[in-house]
């Protein structure tokens, strides 16, 4: 059996081990590989390295391909990044030949370095276009702006692109336009590019990726704010009948105002309690988390959640606790704002927010349909 029928194999595995669609809900407890250092929060919006997840798309738009004709809406995003906002959602529908997905206010695609005001007017649109031609293509478009006054606007665009070829999935990005205006007679801008790739070799999935990150001052200099690289190993496996297991390792490195060094792990199980209900729950902890010289605090994060399967639709939920204000500049891996030195963040990177249900109780759910 060749390595792409044995994946074949083994994704079907998968899915009647849990039939549940993507959702950020779902990637908080069962972890991201550290699929963030390619812009954004630590929040479950950017998809995962490490296993095959819809919001993969985010950064590689091909996968477009693999889950369509889906809606989503969810709620209680992290607030990382100085954005009030709290929900987001969007649709993939197959048009003809070409699958189509547009979302609306993902405000993890917003990295940089953002006036406040510019910054928390700002609601997202992610489009994303991609094809199957014997090679899985995808693009995608992120576009932001605000306009708070004639001399107080902010831009956005990012552009991506990738592919699904022979197990191997190369992605790239680059920022087209970040122009952050504070005034008429000042303007920085924001600039981006980054890339990496997956490779699927059965249950394992190895992944490397890089991300640079400058502003260009009101002068023109150019200033380095985020340098980041790294490279890990996911393995989805199926434990049994119903029961799945996904975990990762990796190595991850960032210049952003120091030197940031992490090891992270992440180790999540999903299981099928019965046919209108599977749960879930998933530890991430790390076996280093230097900054510079010093090692930072604990950043083990433990959820909890589940999928209630309702006819063609299924609501995610995730559970952790809440851990109240910010302790620290966003700068440490593991951080919910980790790359944009501007904003303050929670050392844990999401547990922040509750969803009105309690004082101390993080919360995040999604509600999806699929026809």
């Amino acid at each position: 059996m060749n390595k792409r029928k044995l994946a074949v194999v083994l994704a079907v595995g998968i899915l009647a081990a849990s039939n549940a669609f993507a959702s950020r809900a779902r990637l908080l407890v069962m972890g991201t590989g550290q699929a963030f250092v390619l812009g954004g929060n630590m929040n479950g919006q950017n998809g995962s390295f490490s296993y095959d997840d819809a919001y993969n798309m985010f950064y590689n738009p091909s996968y477009v391909n693999d889950y369509k004709n889906w809606a989503i809406i969810e709620k209680s995003n992290n607030t990382g990044g100085g954005s009030g906002t709290s929900g987001f959602g969007g649709a993939v529908a197959s048009i003809m030949n070409v699958n189509v997905g547009v979302f609306f206010n993902r405000v993890g695609s917003l990295n940089g370095d953002w006036s406040a005001a510019n910054r928390n007017a700002m609601t997202p649109i992610d489009l994303v276009v991609g094809g199957d031609m014997g090679v899985k293509w995808g693009i995608g478009a992120t576009w932001a702006s605000t306009r708070t006054s004639s001399d107080l606007t902010g831009s956005d665009l990012t552009l991506r692109a990738g592919v699904q070829a022979m197990d191997f999935e190369p992605f790239i990005n680059f920022k087209a336009t970040g122009s952050n205006k504070l005034t008429a007679a000042v303007e920085t801008k924001n600039k981006a590019i980054g890339g990496g790739v997956r490779y699927h070799f059965g249950e394992w999935t190895p992944y490397a990726a890089v991300q640079m990150n400058k502003t260009t001052d009101a002068a023109g200099n150019d200033n380095d704010t985020s340098k980041a690289w790294g490279l890990g190993l996911g393995r989805t496996a199926k434990l049994s009948e119903g029961v799945r297991s996904d975990y990762s390792v990796g190595y991850w490195h960032e210049s952003v105002g120091g030197s940031f060094t992490t090891i992270p792990v992440e180790i999540a199980v999903e299981a099928d309690v019965n046919s209108w209900m599977a749960a879930r729950a998933g530890i991430q902890t790390t076996l280093l988390n230097r900054n510079n010289d010093a090692d930072v605090g604990d950043t083990t994060v433990v959820r909890i959640g589940s999928t209630f399967h309702l006819g063609k639709a299924d609501l995610d939920t995730a559970f952790g606790v809440s851990e109240g204000a910010s302790s620290g500049t966003g700068n440490s891996p593991g951080s919910e704002t980790y790359g944009n030195a501007a904003t303050g963040g929670n050392h844990n990177g999401v547990d922040a927010q509750s969803l009105g249900l309690s004082p101390g109780l993080f919360a995040a759910l999604g509600l999806s349909y699929h026809w």
